[in-house]
């Protein structure tokens, strides 16, 4: 299993939803599943079973982790939010500047950093 992979399953096992996306990107590696033509508000989110539906595609099943990675060992690691938490991804040097002005950021504990491909901090 590659380094990826062991931090996928990783997160999987502390209850976080990942999903494969392309290596240096953040785009689902998994091709869509079903035409795009349809609102977004009709669109599967997974119901139907197979893979192909992004963020939806997130999951703390182990075996379903292992076989993605080792699929696409290289793969950087998705995970869904808007569930158990939310991220703070600002942009560009304007968006650091605002969100360090928020009380208590650069003290809290209870937050999760990661950098991002363009060298920015995420915090989730």
């Amino acid at each position: 299993m590659s380094p990826l992979g062991e931090a996928a399953l990783a997160l999987a096992r502390r209850g976080l939803p990942v999903f494969p996306v392309r290596a240096g990107g953040k785009q689902p590696l998994i091709p869509g599943r079903h035409r795009d033509d349809k609102p977004a508000a009709d669109q599967c989110r997974g119901e139907c079973g197979g893979d192909g539906h992004g963020c939806w595609d997130g999951t703390i099943d182990l075996d379903r982790v292992r076989a993605w990675w080792e699929r696409w060992p290289s793969a950087n690691i998705g995970v869904r939010t808007g569930e158990l938490f939310d991220v703070l991804d600002p942009d560009g040097t304007e968006g650091i500047a605002a969100l360090v002005t928020l009380p208590g950021w650069a003290t809290r504990p209870d937050c999760w950093r990661a950098w991002t491909g363009a060298g920015a901090a995420a915090t989730w």
